[in-house]
C-alpha cells in the first residue's frame, strides 16, 4: 500500500515514522521511479504541514495516521512494556511471526479498538508488513512504539527481556563440506582416461613445443586444453617442487620416464648408443618401416628384457597419434626427449658452482641486478645460444597445434602406403614359419617308417600274394627253405 511505499521508500529512518526533508522526498519518488511533478506534491505536503520544511506520515496519510493514534494509544496504555509486551502476550502458531487472523484476534481480544473509531485493521496489518510477507515479526509490531513515541512523546521501550519468548532456531539443511582440491594423483587419473597415459598427454596437449620444462602459464593453457575444470597453480608448485621450478614430463609421469631411461641403457649398451640399429635389428628386420603394437610390445619385452608393461608406456608415448603404429622417427623421441632440459640443468648447475658476478651482464644492467627468484630462475635455464626463429621455442601453442595435426595427417598417409606392404611380411613370415613346423611333424624317420623305399614294399606284397596262393605244404616247406637261408646267410 501507500504506508508501506512511504515508510520503505522515503521515510529516511528504518521505522518509517521520521521526519521528510525534500532531498529525502525526491530521492525517494527517485527510488520508486515516479515520473510526475515532485515539487507540486511537496508543495502540497508543506501546505498540510503548515508551511513546515519537513513532512510526516501523518500529512501524507491524514485518516491513515488518526487510525494508528488510536491503536497506539490504547495499546502503550494498556500494556505497561509498550508493543514489546503486547508482542509476548499475543497467542500465536509461530514464535517469531503472525500472520492477520492471528493480529485480528489478539486486537479484538484486548479490546484496542476504541469505541469511537474507526480502524480499519486489514489495512494497519498491511503497514506493519514492510516485506509483504503476509506476516508480521517483533520488529514490525514495534512500530507502534515508534508511532507512539513520535506523536505522543511516549519512552521507548528498553527491556528486550519483557515478555519475550526464546524462539527456536529454525532448521536448515546442514552446510555441504566445502570440496577438496583434486590432487596430483586426481590430475595423473583424469589424463589416463582421456590420454591413456600422463606422458602422452604431456606431448599432445600440455608441452606441444616439446622443449621438456614449461612455466605456470603454459601449464595453465595446457590444463585447459585438456579438459581440466579445476586450479593448476597447486598442481604446477607440486610439479615444480620436483622440477627445479618448472613442471616436467618426468615429474608428471614418472612411471614412463623410468621406462624411457631403461630403454636408453639396453641401446647404450647392447646396440653402441646407436637407436637405429635396435630399430633395424630388433623391431622392424624386415624394414617394413612401422612397427605395431603387439609386435613392439613382445620384441621390447623378449630381444632387450624389459618388462612388459614398461614396454606399453613406451608405446603409448611414442604413438602420440593413436593410430597403433610407431615409425622410426617416433621412436628418437627416447633420445630426444630430455636432451634440452639436460643442457637446461647442467646450465643452472654451473651458475650454482660458479661466482654470481660472472654472470652479470654488461648491456643488460636491468636484468643483472634483479632480485626476482623467478627471474633468477629463469635466467639460470636461458640456453646459452639464441634458439633459431623456425624452432619450436620461438613458436606459439596453436602453431605447434597445426604442425602437430600436420604431423599426424603425414603419418596417416605413411601408415596407408605401408600398412600392406607390412602385413606381407608379417604373413610371409607366418607362412614360412607353419611350412617349418608342418615339415617338422610330417618328414619321414628310420624309426616311423615301416617300408623305406617303395621297391622293398611291393616285394613283400608280392610275397603275401604268392603266400596266398600255394598250398598249405608248400608253404611250410617255403618256410623250412627260408629258415635253412637265413641261418647259411
Amino acid at each position: 500500500g501507500s504506508v508501506r511505499g512511504w515508510r520503505k521508500a522515503i521515510a529516511p529512518d528504518e521505522v518509517g515514522t521520521g521526519s521528510v526533508l525534500l532531498s529525502d522526498f525526491c530521492s525517494g519518488l527517485k527510488k520508486i521511479g515516479f515520473a510526475g511533478q515532485a515539487m507540486t506534491l511537496w508543495k502540497a505536503l508543506t501546505r498540510a504541514a503548515g508551511g513546515s520544511t519537513s513532512v510526516g506520515l501523518e500529512h501524507f496519510e491524514p485518516d491513515f495516521a488518526e487510525q494508528l493514534d488510536a491503536l497506539a494509544k490504547t495499546l502503550v496504555a494498556r500494556f505497561e512494556g509498550g508493543a514489546l509486551q503486547a508482542w509476548g502476550s499475543m497467542e500465536r502458531d509461530h514464535l517469531g511471526r503472525a500472520n492477520f487472523s492471528e493480529f485480528e484476534r489478539f486486537v479484538n481480544a484486548q479490546k484496542l479498538i476504541p469505541r469511537h473509531a474507526d480502524v480499519h485493521l486489514r489495512r494497519v496489518f498491511e503497514a506493519l508488513d514492510m516485506r509483504g510477507l503476509g506476516t508480521i515479526g517483533k520488529e514490525d509490531f514495534l512500530f507502534f512504539d515508534h508511532w507512539a513515541h513520535r506523536r505522543f512523546g511516549t519512552p521507548l521501550s528498553t527491556d528486550e527481556e519483557l515478555g519475550e519468548r526464546e524462539e527456536a532456531e529454525p532448521w536448515s539443511p546442514p552446510r555441504r563440506p566445502p570440496t577438496p582440491e583434486p590432487s596430483l594423483d586426481d590430475f595423473r587419473k583424469f589424463l589416463s582416461q582421456k590420454y591413456v597415459t600422463p606422458a602422452r598427454a604431456w606431448r599432445v596437449a600440455i608441452d606441444l613445443r616439446g622443449v621438456g620444462a614449461i612455466a605456470s602459464p603454459d601449464f595453465g593453457k595446457g590444463c585447459r586444453a585438456v579438459g581440466w575444470k579445476h586450479k593448476h597453480h597447486g598442481l604446477f608448485k607440486e610439479l615444480a617442487a620436483k622440477g627445479g621450478g618448472l613442471a616436467t614430463m618426468r615429474t608428471l609421469d614418472p612411471d614412463t620416464a623410468a621406462a624411457i631411461d631403461d630403454l636408453n641403457e639396453i641401446i647404450s649398451k647392447k646396440y653402441g648408443g646407436d637407436i637405429h640399429e635396435l630399430w633395424s635389428q630388433a623391431l622392424d628386420p624386415a624394414d617394413t618401416g612401422m612397427v605395431g603394437r603387439t609386435e613392439f610390445v613382445s620384441e621390447v619385452a623378449v630381444e632387450l628384457g624389459m618388462k612388459a608393461e614398461a614396454a606399453k608406456l613406451l608405446f603409448n608415448v611414442l604413438d602420440t597419434n593413436g593410430s597403433g603404429y610407431i615409425t622410426e622417427g617416433e621412436l628418437m623421441f627416447v633420445e630426444v626427449c630430455e636432451s634440452q632440459l639436460s643442457q637446461m640443468l647442467r646450465s643452472q648447475q654451473r651458475r650454482q658452482e660458479a661466482p654470481a658476478s660472472m654472470f652479470h651482464s654488461v648491456s643488460s644492467p636491468a636484468l643483472s641486478t634483479s632480485s626476482s627468484p623467478h627471474a633468477a630462475l629463469l635466467s639460470s635455464f636461458a640456453p646459452t645460444e639464441k634458439a633459431n626463429i623456425a624452432s619450436p621455442m620461438k613458436s606459439t601453442r596453436g602453431a605447434q597445434a597445426r604442425a602437430f595435426a600436420n604431423t599426424h595427417r603425414i603419418k596417416h598417409m605413411f601408415v596407408a602406403d605401408s600398412i600392406h606392404q607390412h602385413c606381407r611380411s608379417k604373413t610371409t613370415e607366418m607362412v614360412e614359419e607353419l611350412r617349418y613346423v608342418n615339415h617338422l611333424a610330417m618328414r619321414s624317420t628310420p624309426q616311423g617308417d615301416v617300408f623305406r623305399h617303395t621297391s622293398q614294399f611291393y616285394r613283400e606284397c608280392v610275397k603275401r600274394l604268392q603266400v596266398l596262393q600255394k598250398p598249405p605244404q608248400e608253404e611250410s616247406d617255403e618256410e623250412s627253405e627260408d629258415e635253412v637261408e637265413e641261418e647259411e646267410g
